[in-house]
């Protein structure tokens, strides 16, 4: 079918159309090589440019922020430090409190038991 084209229609059923016109091959003397478009090639090289910069620009983004996160990460990790040695400040505080409660409470006991009840003390 040279010259021809086949396409489907939206019921689904085969028409052949005649061409159009002729359709410029674009080959040059060495075969399926194209010939260069130099506009094309121009717009193309400069949109490459275009991107490796913002390439660039992206990965020295990246770097500030990586050094942005190692900054953050030690002001994090002094910081934590810092509550570390307070809970630890903390916890003994709380356990001379408790010990100093318990010691109380045992001689609120003894004195208890040590004390006499008052029908013992009618009774002479």
């Amino acid at each position: 079918m040279t010259g021809w084209r086949a396409s489907w229609s939206l019921r689904t059923r085969s028409t052949a159309r005649a061409p159009s016109a002729p359709r410029p091959s674009g080959r040059t003397a060495r075969g399926n090589a194209r010939a260069p478009d130099a506009p094309l090639v121009a717009a193309l090289e400069s949109h490459v440019a275009t991107l490796k910069a913002e390439l660039e620009h992206r990965a020295a983004e990246l770097d500030a922020l990586k050094a942005q996160l190692a900054a953050a990460d030690a002001s994090a990790s002094e910081g934590i430090h810092k509550l570390e040695v307070q809970l630890a400040a903390e916890r003994e505080r709380a356990d001379k409190a408790i010990s100093a409660f318990e010691r109380l409470a045992e001689r609120l006991e003894a004195m208890a038991a040590a004390k006499r009840p008052w029908w013992r003390r009618l009774a002479g």
